[in-house]
């Protein structure tokens, strides 16, 4: 988003909307296309909760530990996604998978200000009924 615009505005909205769209007219019924226009987004994926966000602390060490300890308390989260710093990584907050996922535009003007520079990227990894993370790995997307 440009700063100042409206979210309600964006692409990305416009984009999920027509993707859900276009999987609800060929009638796929096992295929949703969901997002919020909230700070989070709880999700359920094979019996685990995921607490996706925009924005949490680079890392789970030191004082930033209270924060992912605040947001377990809040939601029971099993697993979290979030993005905003421009590069990617996975950690944990007591055993459970935290996952940095990178960016789709690389650098750029944010990635500057914050002085990391990193290939355009996503995480991806999965998830079965007794595990939230079987496997990870790094999408490049250049």
């Amino acid at each position: 988003l440009m700063k100042g615009q409206l979210e309600a505005s964006s692409w990305d909205v416009v984009i999920y909307d027509t993707l859900d769209l276009y999987f609800s007219a060929l009638g796929h019924k096992n295929i949703t296309v969901s997002y919020s226009m909230d700070d989070f987004k709880l999700i359920d994926v094979k019996g685990h909760k995921g607490l996706l966000r925009h924005h949490a602390p680079i890392h789970a060490e030191g004082g930033t530990r209270a924060k992912f300890g605040g947001w377990y308390e809040l939601f029971n989260w099993d697993f979290l996604v979030h993005g905003h710093f421009h590069h990617w990584g996975a950690y944990t907050y007591n055993g459970r998978p935290i996952i940095r996922n990178g960016s789709f535009v690389g650098l750029d003007d944010l990635a500057q200000e914050m002085g990391v520079r990193d290939r355009r990227c996503q995480m991806i990894f999965g998830v079965d009924k007794n595990e939230v993370m079987t496997w990870v790995h790094r999408v490049t997307l250049d």
